[in-house]
């Protein structure tokens, strides 16, 4: 995962060229390229709903650039990342148990 920004608007995604295209995998848009532990919280909760599209870039004009994660927004992706990995397992037997109860009140 990556810090991109094409034609002035920042994602995170997933960046390869293919073709002569820039192609953003996973692309979620962070507008000014402010990064926060909600921003990842967003992009993971997207991400796990199958929510992020690809994007491809090209042409004249098109111009991409990507930049690393600082060591906070580092650290906050490993919040975010490690939330997540708890929520799930939280979730799905809580989820498995609830559909449970609604099957036997049948």
């Amino acid at each position: 995962m990556q810090k991109v920004t094409v034609n002035g608007v920042a994602y995170i995604g997933d960046l390869d060229e293919k073709d002569g295209k820039a192609l953003l995998t996973n692309a979620f848009e962070i507008g000014e390229g402010i990064i926060t532990r909600g921003t990842f919280a967003n992009y993971l909760k997207a991400k796990n709903l199958g929510d992020l599209q690809p994007l491809t870039f090209s042409g004249m004009g098109t111009s991409v650039a990507v930049g690393e994660f600082t060591d906070s927004e580092k650290m906050e992706l490993e919040m975010a990342t490690l939330a997540m990995k708890h929520a799930k397992a939280i979730a799905i037997p809580e989820l498995e148990n609830e559909t449970f109860e609604e099957v036997l009140e049948k």
